[in-house]
């Protein structure tokens, strides 16, 4: 079992950008490869979106973790009442040229599936958009210290509800219960599972 000692914290640059893609999608879970038609193309799409993230709106909202001065974890948040990455010609093009034109077609009618079992966060809520660990210190107890960093932000920021949002397979729900947090509405379709090989999604919620 990895151990982690020494860890600290601090909001990204744009300097990260290549360590937050590598996190967070360098090995892209069973919905993303299912939805973008492989692993090689999840990947491309995801660092493809970091990229634009960062040009875009910047990575002031993305916390990293770090051992020893390498980035070991990523969160990334949002307040609840804001939308995701707007879909855009930018956007667009993106997924275009990481896909293919027929998987960045077949990726556009799953999302919209994938819209349908998602539920919409509190839009009081602190949202943690993005919670990943480098897979040999996954168990370690970097996601927990992360979020009691994005507690610890929403505190001060005022807030009284931590969300998220994850699927109805996700291992992970095992830590975000541990951590306080709650289901508070879970969404399931046929069209989504026979897709994606997953029954829907799920909302959480922690008070604080």
């Amino acid at each position: 079992m990895p151990t982690v000692e020494n860890l600290a914290f601090r909001v990204a640059t744009e300097g990260d950008t290549g360590a937050v893609a590598e996190i967070v999608h360098g090995a892209p879970g069973r919905e993303a490869v299912a939805l973008y038609g492989g692993e090689a193309r999840a990947r491309r799409l995801g660092f493809a979106l970091v990229r634009l993230q960062a040009r875009r709106a910047g990575l002031g909202r993305t916390l990293i973790a770090e051992q020893e001065g390498r980035p070991v974890g990523v969160l990334q948040w949002r307040l609840g009442a804001e939308p995701g990455l707007p879909m855009s010609p930018g956007l667009a093009w993106a997924t275009l040229r990481a896909l293919g034109p027929w998987h960045a077609a077949r990726a556009a009618l799953a999302e919209r599936v994938r819209r349908r079992v998602n539920p919409p966060p509190p839009a009081e809520a602190f949202h943690v958009e993005e919670l990943h660990v480098l897979a040999r210190l996954r168990g370690a107890g970097i996601g927990g210290r992360l979020l009691e960093q994005a507690e610890a932000l929403a505190r001060a920021r005022g807030f009284r509800q931590l969300s998220l949002i994850t699927h109805t397979a996700n291992p992970a729900q095992r830590l975000y219960r541990r951590a306080g947090f709650l289901e508070v509405e879970r969404r399931e379709d046929p069209e989504y599972e026979r897709r994606v090989g997953i029954s829907g999604r799920l909302l959480m919620v922690k008070r604080l």
